[in-house]
């Protein structure tokens, strides 16, 4: 979750995390093994599911198939929170796509099927086949009753699951979870204070950045079959912030800077190590790679061979994890808070705080695609051929 976004939740130590039961969605990625991590663990409560669901129509023209960016703008005010517009736009056609209005956030299913948002009455589910849509309610909490304070919902590159977080600064935080396959909506209390979660390509496993008052921040790796998370060994020295699993599941890359951990001349930059030397540290021999850049915003590409980042001075840049050089493609601007890679590796998308533009991964074409207040990425989108 990008500052911009996060300052917008009220949420100082927002906590991201989610563990379900995955079924359904195809496995892009080798399953990730946490189970010979430190024995650290952290326990988390048994979920509730109760879903109810209130069918609706909502005219929605399908798009032409093709790989579509998705995106929130803020259109309003309620009191003083932002009220925004879902939307999708493909990089070949002019056209917008309006999905959704009135929401708090949103976010799109990576294949196509399925928009999340929140709005005033709680989470509501819309799918982009049909056009029907169904307010995901009676999950057991009181989610429906504040649905202002839950973070946009993430997807797994597989579609298999979305997960988020809801809550309040003093306030108790807990797990979202959204499973697609059969509309189930869990929430589970959370016992640390965790944010900057990702999740794994095939939906199997979650890694958040969560902070332990004995040891500052720490990683945690949620196994989505249930078993117990664990915490993660980090390099000495340095703090493993914001991990990020690459595309194949082979490497993790994170965030090392001075935070709250209160080391002061703590590393600056982005890091990348093998996932196993975090996990079996005894069997590792890898050396940890970084700092690349002195960059706090990076997405890995679909084949897990380059590293897109924007650096300090608002320049993008691309990582080449092999021959291990830096390519410099295009300037965006000093107010650049989030990256994302396009799933057929053909564009990134980077977000200002006032426009979201394309580049080609060869530095050669850049487009504007969308521009709006407090404009917010909400994931990439493959609409298939209607059959």
């Amino acid at each position: 979750m990008n500052g911009p976004l996060r300052a917008y939740l009220g949420l100082t130590t927002a906590a991201m995390l989610a563990a379900c039961n995955v079924r359904g969605g195809e496995n892009h990625s080798t399953p990730l093994a946490f189970k010979s991590a430190s024995p650290t663990t952290i326990h988390l409560e048994t979920p509730t599911s109760t879903p109810t669901f209130a069918p609706t129509r909502t005219r929605f023209p399908r798009p032409p198939a093709g790989v579509y960016i998705a995106f929130t703008v803020v259109t309003g005010l309620q009191g003083d929170t932002p009220i925004r517009q879902l939307s999708i736009k493909a990089a070949s056609s002019a056209e917008v796509y309006v999905l959704a209005r009135d929401i708090y956030s949103g976010s799109v299913s990576p294949d196509g099927r399925l928009a999340l948002f929140f709005k005033a009455d709680g989470l509501h589910a819309m799918s982009l086949l049909s056009g029907s849509q169904e307010a995901v309610t009676g999950s057991g909490t009181e989610l429906s009753l504040q649905p202002r304070i839950c973070a946009p919902l993430e997807w797994s590159r597989s579609s298999a699951i979305a997960a988020s977080i809801c809550g309040a600064p003093f306030a108790d935080y807990s797990l979202l979870f959204f499973n697609p396959a059969d509309g189930t909506l869990r929430q589970t209390p959370l016992p640390l204070a965790c944010f900057d979660f990702d999740l794994s390509s095939d939906g199997i496993t979650l890694l958040a950045t969560c902070f332990d008052p004995d040891r500052g921040d720490v990683v945690a790796a949620i196994p989505t079959d249930g078993a117990p998370p664990a915490v993660l060994s980090c390099p000495q020295g340095l703090i493993c912030n914001r991990p990020k699993l690459s595309p194949d599941g082979r490497y993790i890359a994170f965030f090392s800077g001075e935070g709250r951990s209160g080391v002061p001349s703590m590393p600056f930059g982005i890091f990348i190590r093998e996932t196993t030397c975090l996990t079996q540290t005894s069997n590792c021999s890898s050396p940890t790679q970084g700092p690349i850049a002195e960059s706090e915003h990076w997405a890995w590409s679909p084949d897990a061979s380059l590293i897109a980042f924007i650096d300090d001075q608002g320049r993008l840049a691309i990582y080449d994890l092999a021959p291990k050089t830096t390519q410099f493609i295009g300037q965006t601007g000093i107010t650049a808070h989030a990256i994302e890679w396009s799933p057929d590796g053909e564009w990134i998308a980077v977000a200002t705080d006032s426009d979201i533009s394309l580049f080609s991964p060869d530095g050669t074409t850049r487009k504007t695609v969308a521009s709006g207040e407090l404009i917010e990425l909400a994931g990439w989108a493959t609409f298939a051929q209607e059959k």
